[in-house]
């Protein structure tokens, strides 16, 4: 929004100026808790977006699952790069190749599991 003032000049024109007026809005927090719409999961692979605070860990993530268990591995699309990274396998020793914890308080994850459920 801008506020135009009237200034009379000299020769007795009229000059507009036009000063942006600035407005803070207030912080918005992040989220304080894991989310994850309620739902059926289906044996394969499943598209499903989690709202999380910063920082939450992959398995914080996966033990929304009813069965955390049928959970074989966890992808995250990067767009910048235009491919998937894996960040969560059931084996500590499985490389990944994603943030450690989530960067991105909602984020768009790729589960697959190794039998039908839900998440909760």
């Amino acid at each position: 929004m801008k506020r135009s003032v009237a200034i009379s000049g000299a020769l007795g024109g009229l000059v507009l100026w036009s000063a942006p007026i600035l407005w803070s809005a207030p912080a918005q927090q992040g989220p304080t808790a894991i989310t994850i719409e309620p739902q059926p999961v289906y044996r394969g692979c499943n598209s499903i977006v989690v709202t999380a605070p910063l920082g939450t860990s992959w398995k914080e993530i996966v033990e929304r699952f009813a069965d955390p268990s049928t959970v074989r591995g966890v992808w995250q699309f990067d767009n910048v790069a235009q491919r998937y990274h894996g960040v969560y396998f059931p084996s500590s020793t499985a490389p990944t190749d994603g943030p450690a914890s989530s960067a991105a308080s909602v984020m768009g994850l790729f589960f697959c599991v190794s039998a039908d459920g839900s998440i909760s």
